[in-house]
């Protein structure tokens, strides 16, 4: 099976579809992609292999379903979008070119269960 941006295996809602994923500049060699560049070629890889679920983990970003009982880093707040580019180097992928950033940590939690020890970080 290939390998989709939602986990659900649904697609990215239109209204996400041209978003653009700034952190993901380096990983596109200077392009910047959008939500659906992004499902376009994770489609050509294997569904279940780390390349395809470590980039479904910030998949909310695109607009995709969150886990029912996903984790909840901070209740009751939302990211403020001055801090989206905030760098995290804890957060990135060097070997994926994944610039780590205050975006993917915050979209990261709707696709993490609530009681999971990466929840508990």
């Amino acid at each position: 099976n290939a390998c989709t941006l939602c986990p659900d295996g649904s697609p990215v809602p239109d209204e996400y579809r041209d978003k653009e994923l700034t952190w993901l500049t380096e990983a596109f060699e200077g392009n910047t992609p959008t939500c659906q560049i992004l499902e376009a070629v994770m489609s050509n890889d294997v569904a279940g292999a780390e390349s395809c679920t470590s980039l479904q983990i910030i998949s909310a970003a695109c607009g995709c379903p969150a886990l029912p009982d996903h984790c909840v880093y901070c209740p009751g707040e939302t990211l403020q979008p001055e801090y989206y580019d905030t760098e995290l180097p804890f957060v990135g992928s060097e070997e994926l070119g994944i610039t780590g950033t205050c975006e993917i940590y915050w979209y990261s939690q709707y696709q993490i269960q609530e009681h999971d020890i990466q929840c508990d970080q």
